[in-house]
């Protein structure tokens, strides 16, 4: 056989001889390794992900062969971390980690790392402008950074409105930075994020925060207009709103006014006053509306005057003295006047609850009854009655049932009544004085004849008239 088959890399030794044996030939046949280059793949990253693994290729294997037939595999590195600056960096091969096989001899190619910009990412801030109403938003917790970690700072163009900075936020009960809702009114809220060569720009993200007057509660202060009537109630506002402001009230009457802490109306007399209530927040960052309610004080009743349903008529001598009541059955004092004081005269000392008329004489008088109330505060009706004083009944005058005859010698004398069954004194006289003379309550007979003997009894203011009685007295 003249074919010499090559079966791996090195070097053999090959004679050559004839038959016969007549001379031989030796060569050295060598074998070189054939080469094969390993080239690390080219590959990039983001600033700040991870580092990726490094991949390689190969060209020059024969027959077929593959990377199968190595012994070592080779090792390819890049001098980077997650935060190496973006640029571009070789991936070599590590010396110290040979690819290796018998029948081949390997060369390395770099390859390149490129480190690209990294995405600032998204602004998470509001999707859409916001309205807030004062007082029922105090702070925002707005986002600190992007989702990639990159810090955002916001910028407001009217502070007065909004500002953005450290303290206290009632939202989460925490110190930090913090977007303050400090008035009412509109501000731009500007988020930004400072990126430098390792991140591709943010756009710049505006937000209209529009912060509306709070409402500073309802005035739940009488529905309507109130009508009252003076010394009968008292009346007392509520201090704030169902949100917790205070509320403060006016009157346009001084007579009529709100005090204190718990809003008491003080009444001092009767009238009309409008109450105005406000509430004590400031205007510019909450919807105020006066409400106004008018109060009106009607005089208040002093009471009845129980003193005599009608008039009264009573009789000289049957009673002395009547007994009124010295108040009203609301408790306020009466003064009762008479406009005769000769017939009954009024004492208004008070006695026992009662008042006196004493009764003086015959006649008419007519006692008014007056309520000593302020009249600016009270109804008072004075109440006038008529007394009216019969003169009492002088009564009868019981002389001799009929004329009288009786013989003279038989009689000296007769005695009669000296007064009438009332008791009023009766005086007798005679128109004959001759015949019968007449001395208190006697009469004297003095000789034979014919005397008329009248009994009168005198007249006196307070009681009724007697007529006279007139007997004829015959002395046979």
């Amino acid at each position: 056989d003249t074919t010499a088959t090559i079966h791996k890399a090195g070097s053999v030794y090959i004679t050559a001889s004839q038959a016969g044996g007549v001379a031989t030939l030796t060569r050295v046949l060598t074998i070189d390794k054939a080469p094969v280059t390993i080239t690390a793949n080219d590959t990039s990253m983001f600033y700040g992900d991870a580092v990726p693994s490094f991949t390689y290729r190969y060209s020059g294997f024969l027959n077929g062969e593959t990377e199968d037939v190595l012994t070592s595999l080779p090792t390819f590195d890049c001098s980077v971390h997650s935060y190496s600056n973006v640029g571009y960096y070789d991936i070599v091969h590590l010396w110290y980690h040979e690819a290796e096989a018998g029948n081949y001899q390997f060369s390395y190619q770099n390859g390149t790392l490129t480190v690209n910009k990294a995405n600032a990412e998204v602004i998470d801030f509001w999707e859409n402008d916001t309205t807030v109403t004062y007082g029922e938003v105090w702070s925002f917790d707005l986002p600190s950074t992007t989702d990639k970690g990159r810090y955002i700072t916001y910028t407001s163009d009217n502070e007065d409105v909004a500002s953005y900075n450290y303290g206290y936020s009632d939202y989460s009960g925490t110190y930090g930075y913090y977007l303050f809702i400090n008035k009412a009114g509109t501000a731009h809220i500007t988020a930004t994020v400072a990126v430098n060569g390792n991140y591709t720009a943010v756009d710049t993200v505006t937000r209209t925060l529009t912060v509306n007057k709070g409402n500073a509660g309802v005035i739940d202060f009488w529905e309507n207009d109130t009508t009252v009537t003076f010394g009968e109630v008292s009346l007392r506002l509520p201090p704030t709103t169902d949100k917790g402001h205070y509320i403060t009230y006016t009157s346009d009457n001084d007579d009529v006014y709100p005090w204190g802490d718990y809003v008491d109306i003080y009444i001092d007399k009767a009238g009309t006053a409008h109450i105005t209530a406000t509430i004590d927040v400031d205007t510019a960052n909450y919807n105020i509306t006066p409400v106004t309610r008018t109060l009106i004080v009607n005089k208040g009743s002093a009471g009845v005057i129980d003193f005599w349903e009608n008039d009264t008529t009573v009789t000289y001598g049957e009673v002395w003295s009547l007994e009124l009541p010295s108040t009203t059955d609301k408790g306020w004092s009466i003064t009762y006047t008479s406009d005769n004081e000769d017939v009954a005269s009024c004492d208004n000392s008070y006695w026992h609850s009662y008042m006196y008329i004493y009764i003086n004489k015959a006649g008419t008088a007519h006692i008014t009854a007056t309520i000593e109330a302020d009249t600016a505060n009270y109804n008072v009706t004075p109440v006038t009655r008529t007394l009216t004083v019969n003169k009492i009944d002088a009564g009868v005058i019981d002389f001799w049932g009929n004329d009288t005859t009786f013989t003279y010698g038989e009689v000296l004398s007769l005695e009669l009544p000296y007064a009438t069954d009332k008791g009023q004194y009766i005086t007798y006289t005679s128109d004959n004085e001759d015949v019968a003379s007449c001395g208190g309550s006697y009469v004297s007979i003095r000789k034979a004849g014919t005397a008329h003997i009248t009994a009168t009894v005198a007249g006196e203011e307070n009681y009724t008239v007697v007529a006279p009685v007139t007997r004829t007295v015959t002395v046979n």
